[in-house]
């Protein structure tokens, strides 16, 4: 199988290339400055050349605080590049695999969410990702929306590693306390 993989030299990305390499799929590892998916004609073009059977689209812009600050970029990145990502996949017939995430939700619950509760970001992250969830939904066919939360892993930095490395620095180590989660792999 010919996989396209958005974000390869991510957290989850590197994971899955290493994965898809390891069973014997053909990988094309998009990730930047080469590709920026935030160009949808040149993405969509690429997305042409390439020719993938799977699209893995995981490139995002993850940092929560950031996006908070800068919503255009936000939006730039984690709504209209996955239009374009999505795009391109429905004009080669490609399966889309789109990654999100918790954020998607106000994080209120008593209980863990399902797939089938109604999502409610609070935040610009989740609700930039929310509208990618929908880009990917009304515009490609062969697509699955996948949302993760608490991922860590060898690359990348995550809430492991910075508690981690703040472990190291600080005899106290002070984080949220208003979130609830179970960490998993990437």
């Amino acid at each position: 199988m010919r996989c396209l993989v958005t974000g390869a030299k991510g957290l989850l990305g590197s994971e899955l290339v290493r994965y898809l390499e390891d069973v014997g799929d053909e990988v094309v590892a998009w990730d930047l400055p080469d590709n920026d998916i935030t160009d949808v004609e040149k993405t969509i073009s690429n997305i042409h050349l390439v020719r993938p059977d799977t699209i893995f689209h995981l490139a995002a812009w993850t940092d929560v605080d950031a996006c908070e600050s800068d919503r255009a970029r936000a939006a730039l990145v984690n709504f209209q590049g996955t239009w374009g990502v999505a795009m391109g996949a429905a004009e080669v017939g490609a399966q889309l695999l789109y990654v999100s995430t918790d954020y998607v939700f106000s994080g209120r619950s008593s209980r863990p969410y399902r797939e089938t509760d109604k999502p409610d970001p609070i935040s610009v992250y989740g609700r930039t990702k929310l509208m990618g969830e929908q880009a990917v939904l009304r515009t490609c066919k062969r697509r699955f929306v996948v949302r993760t939360a608490w991922l860590y892993g060898r690359a990348g930095h995550c809430f492991v590693d910075r508690i981690s490395e703040r472990a190291r620095d600080e005899a106290v180590i002070r984080v949220v306390s208003g979130q609830t989660g179970a960490a998993a792999w990437a």
